[in-house]
């Protein structure tokens, strides 16, 4: 029964997450630094919260190291925030927002694999994603649910394929903001 509630926990906390941000007006590239805060608190409360469940994935050190790969990231795009265009701060506050989407896969698929119901995974991913067509009532809500089916698919055979696979699932999630950054205007 614990494990229920933490898996219902698990899911308020991504609702909680994203509701409040979505109402928030916070956006990614004018206020990176306030989102990028917001995700990091967010993705230590997971930490926190699930830190038993992750270890099941990863070791404790490890957490430690792809967290530090992910401010690496950040303060690399700062430089091009401070000296060619603020708009890039998106990329910042993106990492530490798949940062904490990620924390979030490892503590869904930690606290399944526990309670051997690592099928539910896609059908629980998929659904957490459907609140999207709110935000996004266009294609680009369809582009996004669409990304979140098949990742539901390829995210645990990274993450449990071999050795720093969560950090491959990482820079895949990663990835595809930056190609669809390319095709998407970042903002004014």
């Amino acid at each position: 029964m614990k494990d229920n509630l933490k898996l219902i926990l698990l899911i308020v906390i991504w609702a909680v997450v994203w509701g409040f941000f979505n109402l928030s007006g916070v956006i990614y590239y004018s206020n990176f630094v306030i989102a990028s805060c917001y995700f990091f608190v967010f993705g230590l409360v997971l930490l926190f919260l699930y830190k038993k469940e992750i270890s099941l994935i990863i070791k404790p050190r490890r957490v430690l190291i792809f967290i530090t790969i992910v401010f690496m990231i950040c303060v690399s795009f700062l430089v091009f925030v401070l000296i060619l265009d603020s708009r890039y701060g998106f990329f910042i506050s993106k990492a530490l927002d798949i940062l904490f989407q990620q924390l979030w896969v490892l503590s869904l698929l930690g606290l399944l694999i526990k309670n051997k119901q690592e099928k539910l995974f896609g059908l629980i991913f998929i659904l957490i994603h459907i609140p999207i067509f709110f935000v996004f009532p266009t294609s680009l809500g369809l582009l996004v649910i669409f990304a979140s089916a098949v990742a539901s698919f390829i995210f645990p055979l990274i993450i449990l394929r071999g050795p720093g696979g969560y950090i491959h699932s990482y820079f895949t999630h990663y990835f595809f903001y930056i190609v669809a950054g390319l095709f998407l205007p970042l903002g004014n």
